[in-house]
């Protein structure tokens, strides 16, 4: 049976559409192995990922040392996607992907204890950074809070923020290109600080708070401000006042998902959650009711 056009071999495809193509098969979490089978497939895939830089461009802990170090020469200039897993040593991969930092695309960092070094990310801006996830396990001691990025001011490309336990220092964050937000298990936060790196994230989407701890209450007086774009709030665990006066101050039309989860026992009655005025809500969630949205 002759094959239609649409059928020729993926080999007969333009390089650069090649590239492409098989470049988004190598995943984050296990690079080697993926390269590995393309690289065996045949000889023109072998060189093709050899002397490709998008086909390196995920340099991670668990891959080793010798392929973080291979991984940051073979992507060259490209931008770069980081992943440190807890059971490697932190100063090493740092001391590594230091020099790379105007590279940094994502950084996510699992660590099993609070760091005592974070290398470049606590002095040098990272103006490529899209991608920031910091985690470490519930129930360490935090001790000292980092300023990162040198306390710079802005960061253009920045979208997408987690930050688990991780003790980061929220004083200078600006995040004007800001669409999701996870903050989990954090203490000693300033309510004030918090909302002010709100109202400055004009397009964020998506804000998941869950268990603040010892939260510094705002200024009653705080205007409210509008994220015109923002579908999903998630707040759980977060004492009542705190999670009353957010609600107060934020006002999301276009809200789709609404969920709120705090104790309400003899010490957080409820009158503490509905302190604040908060019936510019109503018709979001009339809206979210009637479309059979999430509300919770």
């Amino acid at each position: 049976m002759s094959s239609s056009p649409s059928q020729d071999r993926i080999n007969d495809l333009p390089e650069e559409i090649l590239i492409a193509i098989l470049s988004r098969t190598v995943e984050s979490w296990d690079p080697t192995g993926d390269i590995r089978l393309l690289e065996l497939t045949c000889q023109r895939w072998y060189s093709l990922v050899e002397a490709t830089p998008d086909f390196w461009t995920n340099v991670t802990s668990r891959e080793g040392m010798n392929y973080v170090d291979r991984a940051l020469v073979k992507s060259k200039n490209a931008p770069i996607d980081i992943l440190f897993g807890s059971s490697h040593d932190l100063s090493q991969f740092f001391a590594r992907i230091d020099p790379h930092i105007l590279r940094w695309r994502s950084l996510k960092l699992y660590l099993e204890r609070p760091p005592s070094n974070l290398g470049a990310l606590e002095r040098t801006p990272a103006p490529q950074l899209e991608v920031l996830h910091l985690y470490i396990p519930m129930g360490h001691k935090t001790g000292r809070k980092w300023n990162i990025f040198g306390g710079g001011e802005c960061f253009n490309q920045l979208c997408d923020v987690v930050i688990k336990s991780f003790p980061v220092e929220f004083d200078q964050l600006r995040l004007r290109n800001l669409t999701s937000l996870r903050l989990h298990a954090l203490t000693d936060i300033s309510l004030p600080k918090l909302m002010s790196i709100l109202k400055e994230s004009p397009f964020l989407e998506s804000l998941v708070i869950m268990e603040l701890y010892n939260v510094t209450p705002g200024d009653k007086t705080w205007p409210q401000f509008q994220l015109r774009f923002l579908t999903r709030v998630s707040i759980a665990k977060v004492d009542p006042s705190a999670t009353s006066m957010l609600l107060s101050r934020i006002r999301a039309p276009a809200c789709k998902t609404f969920i709120i989860t705090c104790s309400l026992d003899n010490s957080s009655p409820l009158g503490l959650l509905l302190a604040q005025d908060l019936s510019h809500w109503h018709p979001v969630v009339r809206e979210i009711v009637s479309q059979e949205q999430v509300f919770k």
